[in-house]
């Protein structure tokens, strides 16, 4: 078959896939989702999130909770961008793959191939030990770069000349330790432009974009987005507050500067369809996907178990999933994809250093409830209360973690709100009419109480 048209009838009919496939989940469960992700909130004290989950069957819910300023109460706009952080990692990691299949590049190749007079770039470290952040190059982000962000917001920076001003010697011999650096990923950019003479975000919108409908990608400063950036919030003064406006930092400057290392304004949804696209098999090859998928054992934090080609691995209550996590200042994300159940995650925090796996465990749990009928970890514990309850509600959470709850009213309306955490927890009733209530939490138990 004629190879272009080969290319076309592949895009089309997987466009066409992607478009008709997916349909949200029921309102049921739309709402229970929405009742995890606002308790989740409130209990995390995130300033706001957008969120995408697409279930085994293709179902998908999108949402936000919480503020785009919590100042003003501003509601998180669902048509808002979100900069993805080092998620776009996984998008540079699949443009380098599928050269790799097209024999147009090889994992074994020499960077010195490529680059032979960059200093502090070993010419015989491999595209392999780049991508899986085993090479030795060092990290160029340092104090002073970033601060051309702010002193300097509208140059716009070659990923040469960024690592000829920055990049530090070298943090160990090629081949021989793990250490996470940007730098990799700057020079991958500069790999794919010499190998296909496109810019990189031009072969990301050709291969992945277009063809998986991702309307709200944008790979920066190259490409023009159409709709504003939400407020993003980091606590500059560390004063222990995330109260301190972001955005000023993410410029022409630092999307330029940092690359295929995490140059991406993008939306949960359209990160699913991607992430889903790749670990789901549609993107690559069998072997290139299990190779992918090999992760040496190094953490990123909790629940964070291992990196393997451009891919971060994650473990929730014993399932492994695959995919990526992004931090910058304002934001904090995660995208990832679980091949046995074929359910995908990815959440957006407009604040950053927030603990996205707690958010990412909750979610979990609450999907595994609704969609098997058994939840997760504390969720068979029983609760108990004082009844009948005066001007406070007192309840004994037996389990370890904290619950969210509400209470609602014999016309089945919410009335309130409450959280509780191991251990007694009391919430104030006087607001309350005296009468029969009926505490629910977050997993479906309900006790009835009266309020004297």
């Amino acid at each position: 078959m004629n190879r272009l048209y080969s290319t076309f009838l592949s895009v089309f009919l997987l466009t066409a896939f992607t478009a008709n496939a997916q349909q949200p989940v029921s309102a049921e469960i739309a709402q229970q989702l929405q009742f995890t992700l606002d308790s989740a909130v409130k209990v995390m004290k995130l300033t706001g999130v957008s969120v995408n989950i697409t279930m085994s069957d293709d179902k998908v819910w999108n949402a936000v909770s919480g503020y785009a300023d919590a100042s003003t109460q501003e509601p998180f706009n669902p048509e808002h961008l979100l900069w993805s952080g080092s998620i776009a990692k996984l998008f540079t990691g699949g443009v380098v793959l599928q050269l790799a299949e097209e024999g147009r590049l090889s994992l074994e190749d020499k960077i010195g191939s490529y680059f032979n007079d960059i200093p502090n770039v070993d010419p015989n470290v491999t595209l392999r030990e780049m991508i899986k952040h085993r090479s030795g190059i060092n990290e160029f982000l340092s104090q002073a770069a970033s601060s051309q962000w702010y002193n300097n917001p509208d140059k716009v920076w070659t990923g040469r000349e960024v690592l000829e001003t920055y990049l530090p010697a070298k943090s160990f011999n090629h081949g021989t330790n793990f250490q996470y650096s940007n730098s990799n990923f700057v020079l991958l950019a500069m790999v794919v432009e010499q190998v296909t003479g496109n810019t990189l975000g031009e072969e990301m919108r050709n291969r992945f974009f277009i063809p998986l409908g991702l309307n709200n990608t944008f790979f920066m400063p190259e490409q023009q987005p159409t709709a504003a950036v939400t407020p993003c919030w980091s606590d500059f003064n560390q004063d222990g507050k995330w109260d301190d406006q972001a955005n000023f930092i993410l410029s022409t400057s630092f999307a330029s500067m940092v690359s295929g290392a995490g140059a991406m304004l993008t939306q949960p949804a359209d990160v699913s369809k991607y992430t889903r696209a790749v670990f789901g098999g549609e993107l690559l090859s069998e072997s290139t996907l299990a190779e992918m998928k090999q992760c040496t054992n190094v953490s990123f934090g909790p629940n964070s178990t291992g990196y393997g080609i451009s891919t971060m691995r994650y473990k929730f209550f014993n399932r492994e999933y695959f995919g990526h996590g992004g931090d910058i200042s304002g934001f904090t994300t995660l995208t990832m994809h679980q091949p046995e159940t074929n359910l995908t995650l990815t959440l957006m925090i407009n604040m950053d250093l927030q603990n996205r796996v707690a958010l990412a465990a909750a979610l979990l749990k609450k999907v595994t409830l609704i969609t098997t009928g058994i939840a997760e970890s504390d969720a068979h514990l029983t609760l108990s209360l004082v009844n009948p309850a005066n001007d406070q509600l007192t309840v004994f959470n037996p389990g370890t973690v904290a619950i969210n709850a509400q209470v609602i009213g014999v016309d089945g309306r919410k009335v309130m709100d409450v959280i509780l955490k191991p251990g007694k927890s009391t919430s104030d009733l006087t607001a309350l009419k005296s009468g029969l209530y009926l505490l629910t939490d977050e997993h479906q138990h309900s006790i009835r109480f009266v309020k004297e």
